[in-house]
């Protein structure tokens, strides 16, 4: 399937979050697959980063992250790549006022634990697909 607009882009970099909190409880939600671009960076190089709400992963004591699968590039529509994610709490930062419900995991370690860099399905807009900026 190949996708290129914004929305089906969006779509398919949407990942599932889902995990047990200290009570036992089954919690789940969503993220999304951003990349942040350096401009001081001599390569033009950027870093993937995996964002989501803060109160979604701070209570978890465990926790697994399911990503869409991709071939060449593309998604497909099948069942998702879960990686298990021990310990959980390593890796996420969050933002440092803790009245800003965000929080950030480099993505990196998630591909390699996934099957490497091509087994997800990841993309990044370029502002000027966004409408209005």
């Amino acid at each position: 399937m190949e996708v290129r607009s914004p929305t089906e882009l969006l779509f398919f970099s949407t990942v599932l979050i889902e995990g047990v909190d200290a009570l036992g409880e089954d919690q789940g939600a969503t993220g999304c697959l951003f990349m942040y671009t350096a401009k001081a960076s001599p390569s033009g190089g950027g870093y993937a980063f995996l964002v989501t709400c803060r109160h979604v992963v701070e209570g978890m004591v465990s926790g697994q992250i399911t990503f869409s699968r991709a071939i060449r590039g593309q998604p497909l529509m099948a069942p998702g790549i879960s990686v298990s994610v021990h310990p959980w709490l390593d890796g996420w930062t969050y933002h440092p006022d803790p009245k800003v419900d965000l929080a950030v995991r480099p993505l990196h370690p998630l591909e390699e634990a996934a099957g490497g860099f091509d087994a997800i399905f990841r993309t990044f807009l370029n502002v000027s697909m966004i409408p209005g900026c």
